[in-house]
């Protein structure tokens, strides 16, 4: 008779791997990289040698070899037949962000700063008319992220007769709705410069749009079947919310719904998801108040203003995980403020 096997022994903690270290490494050579300017000179034209690159930038010629052949590795250089140094794909890619790739750069080198201080690097400050010049320079190739998951989204929803877009941006989300559905009216929220481009890209769509030129959370407001609500309160904290939320259920005629779009609100937590994690600390260095905001909560604030969660739905094809909260307005009326 065969003695049974002996007990395995306890799993033990694995000590530090290779792709542990590989990762570290990753990071300071990106993070490196944007510092001397290595990684902005590349989206520069022409393609340059690692000899040419290192004297643009003071950097030692064979440090600067080595460092574009890691960036290679990462998909963040690309060595042409020729011999020269041009913007590997995933470099390329950042070329369409709406802030240019410098600039981005530059946030994440705020990175230090930030922690020591828990102060925002404010990338989208300066005065109203600052913040609207640069809001409105970005939000068509914000549009372009969304327009896949906002067509998703206006194919499951039913039809609105009248839809209200309080930060609306492009009104990439209430355009599609519109789109799906002839007929539905919209209206658009936003500063007067931002709304030029929404109105510009409703008549390229041959759909008509009313403009609201103003503060959402003070300006005149239809009443409407549906308050569409699309990356909007992640600019915001608890108090903020609450206030942009009350503005959208007063506008909401009886049995109305309310349509929240936001990144990453499905569970779970962003300590989770690298990613997620990741887009909230971007949010917290260029917005003071910026916070990614969990479902279970939106939907407990929901349920406060007499607002009643029906749906989570997950949104893809864009170029952030998005999530969808369906709410609808019930008989009773928003809680009153505190």
């Amino acid at each position: 008779m065969n003695s049974p096997s002996p007990p395995s022994p306890p799993a033990t903690a694995a000590p530090p791997t290779a792709e542990a270290l590989q990762r570290v490494g990753e990071a300071a050579l990106l993070a490196s990289t944007w510092q001397v300017g290595l990684l902005t000179a590349l989206l520069q034209a022409p393609p340059r040698t690692a000899e040419a690159l290192a004297s643009e930038l003071d950097l030692e010629p064979r440090a600067c070899r080595l460092a574009l052949d890691g960036l290679a590795a990462l998909r963040f250089a690309d060595l042409t037949p020729g011999g020269t140094w041009a913007p590997g794909p995933l470099l390329a890619a950042l070329g369409s962000l709406p802030l240019p790739p410098e600039r981005v750069g530059a946030l994440w080198a705020s990175l230090p700063g930030f922690l020591a201080t828990g102060r925002s690097a404010r990338a989208w400050g300066g005065s109203a008319s600052e913040r609207a010049e640069t809001y409105a320079g970005v939000v068509s190739q914000l549009a372009a992220w969304s327009e896949v998951p906002a067509r998703q989204l206006a194919r499951v929803l039913p039809p609105a007769a009248r839809v209200l877009d309080l930060g609306a941006g492009s009104a990439v989300w209430s355009l599609a709705m519109a789109a799906e559905h002839p007929g539905t009216r919209v209206w658009a929220v936003d500063l007067p410069e931002v709304l030029e481009v929404a109105a510009d890209r409703a008549a390229a769509a041959g759909l008509g749009i009313t403009p609201v030129p103003g503060d959402l959370l003070t300006v005149p407001l239809p009443t409407v079947d549906r308050v569409v609500l699309a990356n909007v309160l992640h600019l915001y904290d608890e108090a903020g919310a609450r206030r942009v939320l009350r503005r959208a259920r007063e506008a909401l005629a009886p049995g109305g719904e309310l349509v929240i779009v936001e990144v990453g609100c499905a569970e779970p937590s962003p300590a989770r998801d690298p990613a997620l994690a990741l887009y909230a600390l971007h949010l917290a260095m260029r917005v003071p108040d910026g916070r990614v905001w969990p479902a279970h909560e939106l939907e407990a604030l929901l349920g406060e203003l007499g607002l009643e969660p029906e749906q989570r739905l997950p949104l893809t094809g864009g170029a952030e995980p998005l999530v969808a909260l369906v709410a609808r307005a019930t008989a009773r009326g928003p809680a009153r403020a505190p």
